[in-house]
């Protein structure tokens, strides 16, 4: 065997062996997230501009057992058609390792019939470096204002979920207990 084969089989190994290394690395630090409906209450919004605003509350149970907090935002409600509108609210953090109670507040009577959730990780340093050379093209072409290109804490989307709401005989008990 000549020492050009060698190199090479040694080259060959050393990059089946490094891939082999990060797919395990990545499946490891994978986290398992399960998210359920849990019930529909009738409540106040509070906290923010409609902090004393009657509304009702989605509450979601999400179990998360990885070992890095996940933070989570609603993207879109399905609404009684069956169309998804787009409706940006930011929920609590599922904390690593358990079950994290989080809540949506909607006006009263305006229950979805399912939302859509995400989940969050930091960004990688070649997920950051992607965006700052995504806003330099849009810099140089003059669609970007501002200066700053880099974002230290820049997160992107890991999971997502679309959860059904399963609340009809619920609801129809709070609005007879509201009477």
């Amino acid at each position: 065997m000549s020492i050009k084969s060698r190199i090479l089989l040694v080259v060959v190994g050393l990059l089946v062996g490094t891939t082999t290394m990060v797919v395990l690395w990545h499946a490891n630090t994978a986290s398992k997230i399960t998210v359920s409906f849990i019930n529909v209450e009738s409540s106040y919004a509070g906290d923010g501009p409609l902090w004393n605003v009657e509304c009702q509350r989605l509450a979601f149970a999400v179990r998360n057992d990885g070992k890095q907090p996940v933070p989570f935002v609603v993207s879109d409600v399905q609404d009684n058609h069956g169309k998804w509108i787009p409706s940006p609210h930011n929920l609590d953090t599922a904390a690593a390792g358990k079950t994290t109670h989080v809540y949506l507040y909607v006006p009263k009577g305006a229950v979805p019939q399912a939302v859509r959730m995400r989940g969050y990780r930091p960004a990688t340093t070649a997920e950051k470096a992607q965006c700052a050379l995504r806003f330099l093209i849009e810099k140089a072409s003059g669609r970007y204002p501002l200066k700053l290109f880099w974002f230290e804490k820049l997160s992107v989307p890991a999971y997502e979920f679309a959860v059904k709401i399963d609340s009809r005989d619920r609801i129809s008990e709070l609005s007879r207990k509201a009477e």
